[in-house]
């Protein structure tokens, strides 16, 4: 291509994308000038559609109309039409749009006097009460183009005619059956609000009423409740028959059985619209087909009636619910309880939370009260005891002072159940719903509980409801016995028994359980006094600080007060491991798990852990001895450096062995008669020193190591915190020596139980520290300080767990 065609080449693509833009603009911004150059039928609505008028050659005209949301078929006979032809007519109408248009002097070779369609539809502004209707009218022609289109003229328009295809309009020119409604009811499900059921011969009719969001069985007993699941049944076979076929005949309704049905079906939706479906003869020609016709119109058809007769004909007994308390699916909002001798129990409910009432004003277990309602809900009728009971009959079956009545409260609903004397059949109670004359009989399977503990039943299970971190001090007495405090210090968060820091695993077994301390049970009948309460075996006082957030800030903080809690705990019960229990003076005693008390019990004035504190609070690390270097670690933010090697990270082995010096290291026994300088602690052969910074507040933990334990399978130890000297275990003073020089101080055994062992600091005098006896095997300690597999005789003995933590 030489240059000068490469050029033109060029501005042309320009000019051709600068036109294809403009379009493309002009297109968006009107997009409505775009969709009506070429309809046919330009400013119509389906929605504003009221009358559809469609007339065939010399057939009668078929005239539908609109009645409310509805379309109901005018002529050629009266009958509800369907919705969805007429919605199909009107769309295309709206949407139709020509393939051509012919114009000029080219008209006068159209006449459309002989027309195959005529077609009328009336229209009305839906946004414009007041707005005058508009009369669409349009004709259609012979075919065009080899029968693929139709030749269409809209009626006043003179200068026009246009060629649709064929297929648009191809419901006018079916019969008029084709615009009836093939579902035979036209009331939805979820809109039906009565059914009455004619079965013909001896059969009473049956007549269900919607009413409070329920079906009841109008007639019935005591108009009682029918089952949701059959009533649902029904109205699912009902929704969903259809015409098999209409039946084009002027032999009359005697022909077909409809003269003077005996069984029909009449769906209701309010007091105004009812819609009734009348079954006659059984159609001799299609099998399984009976002749059936709308009760308000003349139009004969046939129906597959075998499903719905089988759901309208089951005997009344079907009908009736099986459940004791019917109730809305809406949550219930509030309860009342009336037990015999007893006081009454009100329960409400605000938001997701319950509260007791009556007869006193607590938090109520939401589990407690869901589950009553559920059972009481769910009682099962296993009969009729009396259909009619009078004033007079109630005593026979206890009603006239029932031992249980129970109310139900909804946002529109109430519902009663009354519950009398156990009935004949064993496990049976005799029942009442609310003002209904008729006895049933029930099974009262779940509700004992309510009725044995009273109130009490339905309250809050939480006893204690306050954070583990807000506790500031616990007092526990026992009886006869001295009072243990054990309280937070507030500047490094440490609970302490007088100077003695308390293990976080003795505080945990208590602090994990006690603010959250649930009872398993109350009982309002059971006396303080006879379950060891008055006095108590062992009493706890918790003193909390509560944070008011709903008050206003004092000075930028957030206002706090003191509160004390006192948990009384009294005898054990033997069927369940569980201990009586009250709090804060509440007379009702509970019951509580055996393992709070347990933790209450334990040994608080001994320690066993030898470190109380967490790796996170580590600031550094130094290990010192006589004839050692001194080995020095220190965290930098998050990074360990070993300064012993001047290196500027430790490795991931040596930061494992400090996490496990840390969280592991337990006191074995206690020897306070012990020679210190017998057992080498005095002065000690290695002293360890962890040091802890805890929001700007730094301090110092110490440990001495002394020498072998005669066996050699334990190192003497000694530690501030710990209050006579102790032995650490060879697992453990393994994790130690990962720390020290290859081959320092490793305890051995020979195995022949003579106690051989390598010498150490605290063994015979003249042997260097970390120079083994003469012959002794060599077993250095394993990287990270754990213990070889088959520890032989240098494993802990029975019964100890070898420190670990």
């Amino acid at each position: 291509m030489n240059a000068v065609n490469w050029k033109t080449a060029v501005i042309l693509a320009v000019i051709l994308a600068i036109l294809g833009v403009a379009v493309l603009v002009e297109s968006k911004q009107d997009p409505a000038k775009d969709r009506s150059d070429d309809l046919a039928f330009k400013e119509f609505k389906t929605t504003d559609a009221t009358r559809v008028e469609v007339r065939r050659g010399s057939d009668p005209a078929i005239v539908v109309e609109k009645d409310g949301d509805d379309w109901t078929m005018r002529e050629p006979v009266a009958y509800p039409a369907a919705p969805d032809a007429v919605k199909a007519l009107l769309n295309n109408m709206e949407w139709l749009k020509a393939n051509r248009t012919i114009a000029d002097e080219r008209l006068e070779k159209f006449d459309f006097g002989d027309v195959a369609v005529r077609a009328t539809v009336v229209t009305r502004d839906a946004e414009d009460e007041n707005a005058e209707p508009t009369t669409w009218e349009f004709e259609i022609g012979r075919d065009a183009d080899n029968g693929k289109r139709r030749y269409l003229r809209v009626i006043g328009e003179t200068d026009r005619v246009l060629v649709v295809d064929k297929d648009i309009f191809e419901k006018l020119e079916k019969p008029a059956s084709d615009y009836r409604r093939k579902r035979v009811f036209g009331i939805l499900e979820s809109a039906t609000t009565g059914i009455d059921v004619a079965a013909g011969g001896e059969a009473s009719p049956l007549a269900l009423r919607k009413r409070d969001s329920l079906w009841r069985l109008d007639g019935d007993i005591g108009a009682g409740y029918a089952s949701e699941l059959v009533v649902k049944g029904l109205l699912e076979t009902a929704s969903k028959l259809e015409v098999a076929g209409f039946v084009e005949s002027n032999a009359g309704l005697a022909k077909f059985g409809l003269d003077a049905p005996g069984r029909s079906i009449t769906l209701s939706a309010g007091e105004e619209r009812s819609e009734t479906l009348l079954l006659g003869k059984d159609d001799p020609v299609n099998e399984g087909e009976t002749f059936a016709k709308l009760k308000s119109y003349d139009v004969i058809f046939r129906v597959a009636a075998k499903g719905i007769l089988e759901e309208a004909g089951k005997d009344r007994g079907s009908f009736r619910a099986k459940t004791l308390l019917v109730l809305p699916k809406s949550e219930p909002e509030a309860i009342e309880l009336t037990i015999a001798d007893a006081d009454t129990i009100a329960i409400i409910k605000s938001g997701t939370a319950w509260t007791i009432t009556k007869p006193k004003e607590v938090p109520a277990d939401a589990t407690a009260v869901t589950e009553f309602i559920n059972t009481v809900r769910g009682l099962e009728i296993a009969g009729v005891a009396e259909p009619n009971a009078t004033a007079e009959l109630l005593p026979k079956y206890g009603l006239h002072e029932p031992s249980l009545s129970v109310t139900i409260k909804m946002a529109d609903v109430e519902r009663s159940v009354t519950f009398g004397k156990a009935a004949e059949t064993a496990g049976r109670s005799y029942v009442k719903r609310g003002e209904e004359s008729v006895v049933l009989e029930a099974s009262i399977a779940g509700t004992e509980a309510a009725v044995e503990q009273g109130w009490v039943h339905f309250r809050n299970k939480n006893v204690f409801k306050f954070s583990r971190w807000d506790a500031q001090k616990l007092v526990i007495a026992g009886k006869g016995a001295e009072p243990i405090a054990i309280e937070k210090d507030e500047k490094d968060s440490a609970w302490r028994l007088g100077d003695v820091e308390i293990e976080e695993e003795k505080l945990n077994k208590v602090l994990d359980t006690l603010p959250n301390l649930k009872a398993v049970r109350f009982d309002a009948y059971m006396k303080p006094e006879d379950v060891g309460l008055e006095p108590a075996l062992l009493t706890v006082t918790a003193t909390v600080k509560v944070f008011h957030w709903n008050k206003p800030k004092v000075d930028d903080k957030t206002p706090e007060s003191i509160e004390e809690h006192v948990l009384k705990i009294g005898h054990a019960l033997d069927f369940d491991g569980g201990y009586w229990a009250s709090v804060d003076g509440v007379s009702v005693p509970f019951v509580i798990e055996k393992g709070v008390v347990d933790a209450l019990r334990q040994d608080w004035g001994r320690r066993d852990k030898v470190f109380s504190l967490t790796q996170w609070d580590i600031a550094s690390f130094r290990i010192q001895g006589e004839g050692l270097e001194t080995i020095r670690f220190e965290k930098d933010e998050f990074n360990w450096r070993n300064l012993t090697k001047d290196v500027t990270s430790a490795s991931k082995d040596e930061a494992k062995n400090l996490t496990q010096l840390v969280g592991g290291l337990k006191a074995h026994d206690r020897f306070p008669d012990v020679d210190l300088a017998a057992a080498g602690l005095e002065p000690p052969a290695v002293t360890i020193t962890i040091t802890t910074k805890k929001e700007d507040v730094e301090k110092e933990h110490v440990l001495h190591l002394g020498g072998l334990v005669e066996g050699g399978t334990r190192r003497w130890a000694s530690a501030p915190t710990i209050e006579a000297p102790f032995q650490l275990d060879r697992i453990q003073w393994n994790k130690v020596a990962a720390f020290l020089p290859d081959g320092w101080g490793e305890a051995t055994d020979d195995g022949d139980g003579s106690g051989d062992a390598p010498d150490s600091p605290g063994d015979e005098p003249g042997d260097e520290p970390g120079e083994p006896d003469e012959g002794a095997e060599d077993s250095p300690t394993p990287p990270g300080g754990e213990t070889p597999p088959g520890g032989g005789d240098g494993d802990p003995p029975p019964g100890d767990n070898g420190g670990d933590g």
